[in-house]
């Protein structure tokens, strides 16, 4: 079940991100696909499995729902919100208050799932770091528009 909703979820943000107007260059968003994906699985790898801060479930399908979630759906999230963040007549306060919504919303569901268990860690913390690598994301993405590198 969790890997039909999470398929039909990068199905869906996929489809955003493709169709919706884009307000960056496909250079950037591309970037900022490959930027937070670098991230989110490295960060997972180089500090919250060696010191077991969370425990991942190690039935397969689940174990595939969880790739997913950390690097596709998380991700593509990201840039869907960069590019509503850098959207000329929306205000940074809206896409960050639904992005952080929508994370805790499916850290709730990785839970109840049991895809995820917490030992050292909660999910305010979870939050809190997928909430600074948006913020890092759209740092990056400021810094590239402000070098001139894309246009």
């Amino acid at each position: 079940m969790t890997l039909s909703i999470y398929t039909i979820l990068f199905w869906l943000l996929l489809s955003l991100l493709l169709l919706e107007k884009k307000h960056l260059h496909n250079k950037l968003l591309a970037f900022t696909f490959m930027t937070a994906v670098f991230l989110n699985t490295h960060v997972f790898l180089v500090i919250a499995d060696p010191l077991k801060l969370l425990k991942v479930t190690q039935e397969p399908v689940d174990y595939i729902s969880f790739v997913m979630y950390r690097s596709f759906i998380t991700p593509l999230l990201i840039t869907y919100v960069v590019n509503m963040i850098f959207n000329k007549k929306r205000r940074l306060v809206v896409p960050l208050l639904f992005s952080i919504l929508f994370f805790w919303l499916l850290d709730l569901f990785n839970m109840k799932q049991e895809i995820i268990t917490y030992e050292k860690w909660t999910s305010f913390y979870t939050i809190s770091y997928l909430t600074t690598l948006l913020l890092l994301c759209c740092l990056s993405v400021k810094l590239f528009k402000k070098k001139g590198w894309v246009s």
